[in-house]
């Protein structure tokens, strides 16, 4: 999720997160690994876990 810099600074992110977690849960094959990074490209919030869990894949992905 982009454009977590445009919420209020005393927004609590973690209802935030659990809220999309329970929209997408039954969405989705339960075999199937998802992610929920809320950041904002403008301010790099959070991209630092985006690009954390995009190596992980990446190593699962290739077996580097």
């Amino acid at each position: 999720m982009n454009k977590i810099d445009a919420l209020p600074d005393s927004f609590m992110t973690k209802p935030l997160q659990q809220w999309v977690k329970n929209q997408i849960k039954d969405k989705f094959d339960e075999d199937i690994q998802y992610h929920i990074c809320l950041a904002s490209s403008k301010k790099a919030t959070g991209m630092a876990k985006v690009l954390e869990i995009l190596s992980k894949w990446k190593k699962k992905m290739t077996g580097a």
